[in-house]
């Protein structure tokens, strides 16, 4: 009988040094194969300032700054505090008429994985939320080159 306890509790023993590695390993292999570790795009609501006055930005290849493209000028929620360049046309559903000053509630998408041409953001037109006339637009005077 106590041939047989001792052969018991050396089972036990065995059982309990090969099973506990065994299901450490099993627990470390299933969460090795969740997704959870890949990048998301991010998606968020945000409020931007548009200037009535425009700038002057210049294309991502053109190093030596020859070729000026005239663009918004807007104030993000991440810096409050600065004018930065944006092309019209980058808020999808809004159109920027030069002299108003905009208050837009926009959606903004941060692409995980950006293409290596573009932008890693999106953004489309939720609301005006103000417009408001500051200054009247300056026409273009057509001057005769000679």
């Amino acid at each position: 009988n106590n041939l047989t306890n001792s052969k018991i509790i050396f089972n036990l023993i065995i059982m309990n040094k090969l099973i506990i590695p065994f299901l450490f390993i099993a627990c470390l292999f299933m969460a090795s194969c969740l997704n959870d570790d890949e990048y998301k795009d991010r998606i968020e609501d945000i409020r931007i300032e548009v200037s009535a006055e425009t700038g002057i930005t210049y294309g991502w290849p053109d190093d030596m700054k020859e070729h000026p493209i005239e663009c918004m000028l807007v104030k993000m929620p991440d810096d409050p505090d600065r004018w930065q360049p944006m092309l019209f046309g980058e808020i999808d559903g809004f159109t920027y008429e030069r002299g108003h000053e905009y208050y837009l509630s926009v959606r903004r998408t941060t692409f995980a994985n950006p293409p290596a041409d573009g932008s890693r953001y999106t953004y489309s037109l939720i609301k005006v939320l103000s417009d408001k006339l500051i200054m009247e637009p300056e026409e273009p005077v057509d001057k005769e080159i000679t």
